[in-house]
């Protein structure tokens, strides 16, 4: 996955891959888990003042063969991870919710 940080005119002013080799994200990640099949803005969740994102991985196969999994991604202000929380079949995860890593949508 990689963010990239756009100005007014629509020409990319920085960018930042994330993965489980750059951007310090610390996750164990294999190729076939779709890491970053979709994104989401969540806002600013630990209070920093820099939004964290939700990054589906629809084929992550904790608890089971392509279960899926969401990461919540607590983000620096550079792009980088500050750090992470993983919800899958198996990490954070109550019974009754659906885990697929497809989309999240937060609504207001």
């Amino acid at each position: 996955m990689t963010l990239a940080a756009q100005v007014t005119d629509g020409t990319v002013k920085s960018f930042q891959k994330i993965s489980d080799t750059d951007g310090n994200f610390t996750a164990m990640l294999e190729d076939s888990d779709y890491f970053g099949v979709s994104v989401a803005t969540l806002g600013d969740l630990d209070g920093d003042s820099v939004p964290d994102l939700a990054v589906g991985a629809y084929f992550d196969d904790d608890g089971g063969n392509n279960r899926g999994a969401v990461y919540i991604l607590f983000m620096n202000v550079d792009g980088t991870v500050k750090s992470h929380q993983k919800i899958s079949a198996i990490e954070c995860y109550r019974p009754r919710l659906p885990i697929h890593g497809i989309a999240y949508r937060h609504s207001r």
